[in-house]
């Protein structure tokens, strides 16, 4: 297997970032707008942080006082259609 180092640092700058926008969330997970969509007659309700160019969409579980990553996607790509 041949590793790069250099894609091998990018991909690990991208991984901590994104894992610390995610532990972010644990002090302020309201800080983003709600997306609301109907998904199989349901009501779904994310929450998004952009990170570079990518979105992680989580949702909030208040009860359980938790925040759950539902997804990580590529800004660019239609994520409309793949939530």
């Amino acid at each position: 297997m041949l590793i790069i180092y250099g894609e091998y640092d990018i991909s690990r700058k991208l991984y901590n970032d994104i894992k610390n926008a995610i532990n972010s969330l644990k002090t302020s997970p309201y800080r983003s707008t709600p997306i609301k969509f109907t998904k199989f007659k349901n009501i779904i309700e994310y929450r998004k942080c952009i990170v570079g160019k990518y979105i992680v969409f989580y949702s909030i579980n208040e009860k359980a006082s938790s925040v759950y990553v539902e997804r990580v996607i590529h800004g660019m790509r239609d994520w409309i259609s793949l939530l």
